[in-house]
């Protein structure tokens, strides 16, 4: 991930450098999270287990950043809405507000979809497990 800073208005330079420093420590935290999600399931039982308890022991910290991010993404929107003025219509202080808060949203999108992802390796990892709990009862 890589953010980089947008000339702002004035006043929001102090959310812009807490988020930089939020959104860089995220970054060390989540360098980890991803690269564990990067290798697939491992075919061997025990191995699976194990890598399925460590993915679902990040969810609580994801869970966590990403509550943080929001809360950036809420304070973001406050101190960069542009003001209202005869030269910009809503539509236009909306879409400049979409732009300033853009490195706010974009972490906030990475932080749902890796949560998502990790739903899905604990769900399908889940099923590989009851199917190979059913094939020893069967086989």
């Amino acid at each position: 991930m890589r953010y980089e800073t947008m000339e702002e208005p004035e006043g929001v330079g102090s959310h812009n450098q807490a988020f930089l420093a939020f959104a860089k420590a995220v970054n060390k935290e989540m360098a980890s999270i991803w690269q564990c999600l990067n290798h697939p399931l491992c075919d061997a039982v025990e191995e699976m287990k194990r890598q399925m308890r460590q993915i679902d022991g990040y969810k609580a910290r994801i869970v966590f950043l990403l509550a943080e991010a929001k809360h950036y993404l809420a304070n973001a929107c406050v101190a960069k809405k542009p003001p209202k003025s005869p030269e910009l219509t809503d539509l236009d202080r909306k879409a400049l507000l979409d732009a300033r808060t853009g490195n706010e949203k974009r972490l906030v999108q990475v932080l749902e979809g890796t949560l998502e992802v990790i739903q899905s390796r604990i769900c399908m990892g889940q099923t590989i497990l009851k199917d190979e709990t059913v094939q020893r009862k069967v086989g």
